[in-house]
This record gives structure tokens, C-alpha cells and sequence, in this order.
């Protein structure tokens, strides 16, 4: 607005140009500094079990147990910075009589996992890892590995804008051979879907994903994020997996607006001279 009242004046102009320069500046770091986030609701969230069980052998005569977890945890309040996780593990023994002779298994397993998110007016963080690793101490080779894991993280939150402003969204994670999910979208209640991302077992979830955009007042936006991972059989090794989600508006940096009012400039020294030209006797 102040571009064009200059520009479509038809009255002199009278103010120094150092203070009309300086004056536009001010405005478009306040119209520009509007242009924040309003969040209005928030849901996170971060779970995570896991276990050893007798494979229930009817030839067993001796199991021993110790261990296992189960956790969940979400923010102390909306909108607040979130920090959950857990680590925990599990062993199992089991003794049985098989064609007279005597056998014996044994297992541990070690897992967990956690979710860091932040939310502020530019924007929201969002961090989950999740992660088992199990060994047979020893065995008669034909029992399964007998462990369960499971693990959930999530974050949904709603938001609007005050004024037009463009967003930026990163996306990188990994996961290992095995039952893992992550997946996200942003969307619009006028729009629908804006981005959306997906990755499963063996693959990248949305490695090195870049997206942008342009948000509206008067629109409500959602953005949602899972990670989600389970585990039902032999656990060789380590298998693990992390995501990891950037969402800002970028604030306006310092050139953009020294451009901005050097254009300002040129057209307030144009209008200057067109009306002087006007004035100027015959």
C-alpha cells in the first residue's frame, strides 16, 4: 500500500527520501513479521514395548524371565518443547526335554526409541528413532526367536496464518530391512493434500525430500508425522531407523528488504523528478 500511494500521489512530494527509504523498510518488516504461525491444536505422542515370551514348548520344565518395558509419554502441555523416550531389554531361558535329552535356549534383546520436537511462530522440528537389537545366547535351532517390539511416534498439529507467506519443508530418514513405516502430509482444508510422504520396509522414508508452497489466511492447515515399527521374528543384528522433519516461513532476511527499498528508492526519486518537471515554469 505505501508503494502505491507514492506512486499514484498526485500531490508533490515533500517528505525527504531518506525517511520515505527508511519508513518502508519499517513497514515491510512489520507486514512480513505478521506472517507467523497460529497454531490451534497439537497432538504428540511417543510409545514404545517391547518383550521376550516362552514359545510355549509343552516339553518345557523351566523358564526363567526378566525385563521388558512399555512406555508412552507426550508433552507436559500444548505447544510445549517434547523430549520422550526409553530404552529398555528383556531376557528369556528356557529348559525343556526333547527325545529324552535335555535342551536349552536363551535370548536378550535391547530397544527403545524417542521423539524431540519444537514448535514456534517460524515454523516446527520434529526428531524419532527407533531401534532393536537381539542375540541368541544359545539354542536348539528350530525354536523362533521369541521376542515382540513395537514402537509408535507421532505429531499432528493444526495451524493458520495471518497473511500470505511461503513455507519449507525437509524431510530425510533411513530405515533397516524390517517392519518400518514413515510417512507425513501437510494439508489444507481448501485444498486438500499440499505434499505427502511415504518410505516402508528396505527403503529411504522420504530421504532428502525438499518441499514448498504458498500458505493463505483465512485456511487451516494440518501437518501430520508417524513413525511406526514393529518387530515379530529373529531380530539378528541391530535394525534401527530415524526421520527427522524441518517445517518453517522463513523470516525475510536483510537483503531482500535493502532490494525491496532500493526499488522503493528509485521510484520515489522518479515520482520526485516527474512532479519538479511539472512544476518547473514555462
Amino acid at each position: 500500500m505505501l508503494l502505491y500511494s507514492i506512486i499514484l500521489s498526485s500531490k508533490p512530494i515533500k517528505t525527504p527520501l531518506p525517511c520515505l527509504m527508511i519508513s518502508a523498510i519499517v513497514w515491510l518488516a512489520a507486514a512480513t513479521g505478521n506472517a507467523q504461525i497460529t497454531y490451534l491444536s497439537d497432538s504428540r505422542s511417543f510409545s514404545s514395548s517391547g518383550d521376550l515370551s516362552p514359545d510355549g514348548n509343552p516339553n518345557m520344565t523351566y523358564y526363567s524371565h526378566s525385563g521388558g518395558w512399555s512406555y508412552s509419554a507426550s508433552p507436559s502441555a500444548p505447544y510445549a518443547d517434547f523430549s520422550g523416550g526409553v530404552g529398555g531389554s528383556a531376557s528369556l531361558v528356557e529348559d525343556y526335554t526333547r527325545d529324552l535329552e535335555q535342551w536349552a535356549n536363551s535370548w536378550n534383546i535391547y530397544g527403545g526409541g524417542g521423539q524431540y520436537s519444537s514448535l514456534n511462530a517460524q515454523g516446527l522440528h520434529y526428531q524419532s528413532s527407533v531401534g532393536i537389537q537381539g542375540n541368541e545366547v544359545r539354542g536348539d535351532g528350530l525354536s523362533e526367536f521369541p521376542a515382540t517390539f513395537s514402537a509408535w511416534s507421532s505429531l499432528a498439529v493444526s495451524f493458520s496464518v495471518s497473511s500470505p507467506v511461503t513455507y519449507e519443508a525437509t524431510v530425510n530418514g533411513n530405515d533397516d530391512d524390517w517392519t518400518t513405516f514413515g510417512f507425513g502430509s501437510l494439508s489444507s482444508a481448501k485444498q486438500g493434500t499440499l505434499f505427502g510422504f511415504n518410505g516402508e520396509v528396505g527403503g529411504p522414508m522420504g530421504e532428502g525430500l525438499f518441499y514448498t508452497g504458498l500458505l493463505l489466511p483465512g485456511d487451516v492447515y494440518t501437518l501430520s508425522i508417524t513413525e511406526e515399527a514393529g518387530w515379530d521374528r529373529d531380530p539378528e543384528d541391530l535394525a534401527s531407523s530415524y526421520l527427522d522433519v524441518t517445517f518453517e516461513v522463513p523470516e525475510p532476511s536483510v537483503t531482500g528488504l535493502a532490494g525491496i527499498a532500493g526499488i522503493s528508492f528509485l521510484l520515489l526519486r522518479f515520482r520526485s523528478q516527474s512532479n519538479r518537471s511539472q512544476t518547473t515554469p514555462e
